[in-house]
């Protein structure tokens, strides 16, 4: 009660300098912004058997690139330690090529819509895979994640989780707004 007392005479002034800080962490908290998330998809060594007997190492490996943000995500460079030797992009997209004054190959786009992705497949024959060294946007730096295999469910399930999620919310809101009732009063 005593704090309260000392706050009192300067209520307005407090709220008048709160609201605008309130408001523009709301407005940064709901505002749109890109967020590039990738993960490997999968990589496999295979043993291929040539007509000399001895076998050959073969490499492949599937990176996934995905903007999970609300905005479009601009100047995409994904960077290798070196340039694969056999490397596909799909679904098909414009992207350029390039090598660092170290020698990294960079492999760069100029968009990715919010929920859109693009997958690199490379191939190796008798190397080492190149290691993916860093993944950016004009945004900031991208984000790894791990990814599994999903269970797809059918319509109805799904609408009957979102539904049940939203009767559970409304529970917890109800809860909230009765217990802030018996506070005040």
């Amino acid at each position: 009660m005593y704090l309260i007392g000392l706050i009192e005479p300067y209520r307005a002034e407090i709220a008048s300098v709160a609201l605008p800080l309130v408001g523009g962490l709301i407005k940064y908290l709901v505002s749109p912004r890109s967020k590039i998330v990738y993960s490997k998809s999968h990589a496999f060594w295979y043993a291929l058997k040539g007509n000399e007997g001895a076998p050959s190492l073969v490499y492949t490996e599937s990176l996934i690139f995905k903007n999970s943000g609300r905005k479009t995500a601009t100047e995409i460079e994904v960077v290798l330690g070196r340039e694969p030797q056999n490397f596909a992009i799909w679904p098909q997209r414009d992207y350029q090529t390039s090598r660092n004054p170290e020698g990294f190959f960079i492999l760069k786009t100029q968009n990715l819509a919010p929920s859109e992705h693009f997958t690199l497949n490379m191939l190796e024959v008798g190397n080492d895979p190149p290691i993916l060294t860093n993944v950016r946007c004009a945004d900031g730096p991208a984000k790894s994640i791990t990814v599994a295999p999903a269970q797809v469910y059918s319509r109805s399930a799904n609408i009957s989780a979102v539904a049940l999620m939203f009767l559970g919310f409304c529970t917890a809101l109800y809860s909230i707004i009765k217990f802030l009732e018996y506070l005040t009063g």
